[in-house]
């Protein structure tokens, strides 16, 4: 769970899902462009996405 590339290139590296918030440093372009799959923007929707709902 990050909100920068660091975080999802750090996930990818640990062979780990990654979920990127959007209330973070980077805007969803940004971490579309960098590889992330799953973003969210509450913590609701992350809840969510960790337990597969």
């Amino acid at each position: 769970i990050g909100d920068s590339e660091i975080d999802i290139q750090t996930a990818r590296n640990s062979e780990m899902d990654e979920i990127a918030v959007n209330w973070g440093f980077r805007s969803v372009p940004f971490l579309q462009k960098h590889g992330a799959t799953v973003i969210v923007d509450t913590a609701e929707k992350l809840e969510e996405a960790i337990l597969g709902e």
